[in-house]
């Protein structure tokens, strides 16, 4: 046999990646920041104790090429972290970016992109770019064109008959998978942020590894794409906070920062010309964490105000504080450097919101 290792440049100003945590002894949280801190004023990846769990990470690099990770828990505890990197950044080049509204194009509980459950063990193409969508009431369009080289998106499980992981390939996986995308438990839907590269056809492969016979329903909502020419470029910041509803003036102490838990009714805040993103922004990139929520749910995170939408950004029970990395649009014309969120559940839910900003498409 033959191996085969791709090396990440020297001059590489950030990555794309999935972090994985397993073997925790306690609860807590592990930030990924460029340079070591024990003292970090944002997070990574939230945890519960006895959940092997995953996230998606866009981070800068230090400029020796490191990452620095800290494990935020009780004194004396422990955990083991799993990194699988999907892609990287260099200043000033690479393939361009191009945000979109949040379309789903996975959907197999409906046979959107796949005709049934996805079996334990069976790769199952995706088509992504040049494939048409037609939106609930909407007309047929193609969100991602046929030129395009990768994809950012969020990947949703749901109906899983058995506890295992779930992983994305730009290729049709062979044997057992080397990294993962999104684990998960049984009874929880779960969602996991990806950015991955397509297919010379433009697809991806999904394939989920569990018992054998087990079944599980997979949901892909993308939010942008790659392509070499007419898009933006990525600066990457340190990771900085841009929300926290917990914080009764905002996290800017002038409240224009969202502050109050967030319900039924969208709720915006603006993005573009603050921590360091400039106004000329189309896109960021961050993590986004949710906690103390009253009913079990989901938050959507839109570039207009969505009473109703389609798609969905992080999914959660109630009690667990949760994280999900994001490629987010930002809104145009009146909602200029906005982002939207809103939490669908019953009318009187309602949960909290916190927004760490990672880098930004200009």
């Amino acid at each position: 046999p033959t191996s085969h290792v791709v090396e990440i440049p020297a001059n590489a100003s950030a990555i794309t990646a999935n972090l994985t945590v397993t073997g925790q002894t306690a609860a807590g949280y592990v930030s990924l920041t460029p340079t070591p801190t024990d003292t970090p004023g944002s997070s990574t990846l939230n945890f519960p104790l006895g959940d092997n769990r995953a996230n998606n990470v866009t981070i800068a690099l230090a400029p020796d090429g490191t990452l620095a990770a800290v494990y935020k828990a009780p004194a004396g505890k422990h955990t083991a972290l799993i990194l699988d990197v999907t892609g990287y950044f260099t200043a000033g080049g690479g393939q361009t970016y191009i945000p979109i509204s949040s379309v789903r194009m996975l959907d197999s509980r409906s046979a959107l992109g796949a005709p049934h459950a996805f079996v334990a063990g069976s790769s199952q193409s995706i088509p992504i770019a040049g494939t048409t969508i037609t939106p609930p009431g909407g007309s047929p369009f193609v969100p991602v064109p046929a030129n395009a080289s990768a994809i950012t998106a969020n990947l949703t499980v749901t109906g899983q008959t058995k506890a295992g992981y779930v992983t994305l390939s730009p290729t049709p996986i062979v044997g057992a998978p080397t990294t993962s995308t999104l684990n998960f438990p049984t009874g929880d839907n779960r969602a996991n942020g990806l950015t991955i590269a397509l297919d010379p056809l433009g697809e991806v492969a999904a394939v989920y590894t569990a018992a054998s016979g087990a079944t599980t329903q997979l949901i892909l909502d993308v939010t942008g794409y790659y392509t070499t020419t007419g898009g933006r470029l990525f600066h990457p910041l340190n990771p900085g906070r841009r929300v926290d509803t917990r914080v009764p003036a905002g996290i800017d102490g002038f409240g224009n920062g969202l502050s109050g838990a967030v319900g039924l009714t969208p709720r915006s805040v603006v993005v573009a010309g603050h921590d360091a993103v400039p106004s000329g922004a189309s896109a960021i990139t961050g993590n986004l964490t949710i906690t103390g929520q009253t009913g079990a749910g989901f938050v959507a995170l839109t570039d207009t105000a969505v009473s109703q939408p389609v798609t969905s950004t992080i999914n959660f029970p109630l009690g667990d504080n949760r994280a999900n990395g994001i490629t987010a649009a930002l809104g145009t014309g009146g909602d200029a450097g906005k982002l939207w969120f809103i939490y669908q559940l019953t009318a009187g839910k309602h949960v909290q919101l916190i927004l760490d900003i990672t880098g930004y498409f200009e």
